[in-house]
């Protein structure tokens, strides 16, 4: 048993008045007041505390005084308790960049550019390819061109400012993809190893590998079943956006996996311990039946927006893992949102690519091409479905011109009108209200894109933020 102190009636009364400032109360209390009543009580005092009272001092006051001081303290604290639990304001959010094969950052209208990191880009070594920001702000993920006859990229993590703390080599290929864990202590790293040299046109078809890398330094491989492939190229427009073949789940618990296989379509999900990988196919639940050629994540975790081509009926979709989670009254119901017909008997050709999600969930964005081979027309757009309403909206737009090649390909040219949209490289600004996207630049060599920002509901043309980008990342506090 503890023993305990009796409280002197003092005491008695300075702990009531403690409970005043940090209890509800039913009327308002006049703190003066209440202060004034604890002090004129009579109260008991030891005797050494009578011998060492300074005649001068007015007791009273300095009574009051103290109280005070702990008046302010326990307001400090619980100012500072309840600050603790306030959701984070996810800030406007910032960009870092590629150009000319070195690491910039800037602010989300593409004000306060400082080049954060030299990639010694020359003739024979591109540089910095794509770079990709931490969750929580604090780190970058950069691939690094290391040279060579034979494309050999590295992937380093960086602090927020560019210093170096590590370097991943997966060895030769096509440039890797990258995706945080959403606590930002993980990187999971899809490398496509391939003897790709670096002027090669065509891809290389090779064996795809996912490694888990841990920020305090440890990794993980993550076996993939056997003709899960995907292709090394050596383009450097080829991989504009850092996570485009590899997604973590908002929730943390799955890496989806792009890669090709024509058994079970284009993306595996694998459980971020390790433990399962399984086609997507066989884990989505909806009325779309398309394996799917991109995807993005919900913010819930467990849905996930698909683009498939099956049959001629290019589907946007909202799919529902089977493994379940989340609001079972949340909206959209899975289902197909939109569809391009595409009819082989006439010279128009379209196709949906890379859906990006709000960061509310409510609104998909994805770019849209139309080819129209007639008019030798390559029409491309930036659209927003909005899931509640169903309704869709072009917010930006542009016309090349398209050529046939030799060997039957298409082939786009030049600008002819408007603000051609990439088919990747789409972000939203933190609140939402905002997309920024990537538009191609005319010039022959290694494409660059201005990236350019538009009204998310079509309110207002395009504006340019950056020039000369080869691949960005937007990122904010979650």
């Amino acid at each position: 048993m503890t023993e305990r102190t009796p409280m002197d009636p003092f005491e008695q009364r300075l702990a009531r008045l403690a409970r005043t400032y940090t209890q509800p109360a039913a009327r308002p209390i006049d703190s003066l007041a209440t202060a004034r009543a604890a002090m004129s009580a009579p109260a008991a005092r030891s005797a050494l505390l009578e011998r060492a009272w300074l005649p001068t001092l007015d007791r009273r006051l300095v009574l009051l005084l103290v109280v005070a001081g702990l008046v302010i303290a326990l307001a400090a604290l619980a100012l500072a308790a309840g600050s603790a639990l306030q959701p984070r304001d996810p800030g406007p959010g910032r960009i870092v960049f590629v150009r000319d094969g070195d690491l910039f950052v800037s602010e989300i209208d593409g004000t306060g550019v400082t080049r954060i990191r030299d990639g010694h880009a020359n003739g024979t070594e591109l540089g910095y390819l794509a770079a990709l920001w931490s969750p929580d702000m604090r780190h970058i993920a950069a691939i690094h061109d290391l040279g060579g006859p034979i494309l050999t990229p590295a992937v380093e993590i960086l602090a927020a400012d560019g210093t170096g703390e590590r370097s991943i080599e997966p060895g030769p290929g096509g440039t890797p993809s990258m995706s945080w864990s959403p606590d930002s202590k993980r990187l999971a790293i899809a490398a496509y190893p391939g003897e790709v040299s670096r002027d090669a046109t065509e891809p290389i078809l090779g064996e795809l590998r996912l490694s888990i890398v841990e920020l305090d330094g440890g990794s993980q491989e993550i076996a993939l079943p056997p003709g899960a492939t995907w292709f090394a190229s050596a383009l450097p427009e080829t991989w504009t956006i850092p996570d485009l073949g590899v997604r973590w789940s908002p929730d943390g618990k799955w890496i989806a996996v792009g890669a090709w296989n024509v058994a079970v379509g284009r993306w595996y999900l694998a459980a971020a311990d390790g433990s399962t990988v399984q086609p997507l196919s066989e884990l989505v639940e909806g009325q779309c039946h398309v394996p799917a050629d991109w995807i993005d994540w919900f913010p819930d975790g467990w849905r996930l927006a698909t683009v498939g081509d099956l049959a001629g009926n290019n589907e946007l979709c909202v799919e529902a893992l089977g493994t379940g989670g989340g609001d079972a009254a949340a909206t959209p119901e899975p289902g197909i949102v939109a569809a391009i017909p595409d009819d082989p008997s006439s010279n128009l050709h379209g196709k949906l690519n890379l859906p990006n999600v709000a960061p509310d969930g409510d609104r998909i964005a994805i770019s849209t091409f139309m080819d129209d081979f007639d008019l030798g027309r390559h029409v491309t757009t930036l659209r927003v479905y909005d899931l509640a309403s169903g309704r869709a909206t072009d917010v930006a737009s542009g016309v090349e011109t398209l050529v046939l090649t030799g060997s039957g390909a298409a082939q786009v040219t030049g600008t002819l009108e408007g603000n051609p949209v990439w088919m990747g490289g789409i972000a939203w600004s933190p609140d939402g209200r905002q997309l920024l996207y990537l538009s191609p630049e005319p010039g022959a060599g290694p494409k660059r894109f201005t990236i350019r920002a538009v009204d998310a509901v079509g309110g207002s043309p395009s504006s340019v933020v950056l020039e000369g980008v080869r691949s960005f990342d937007l990122g904010y506090l979650h």
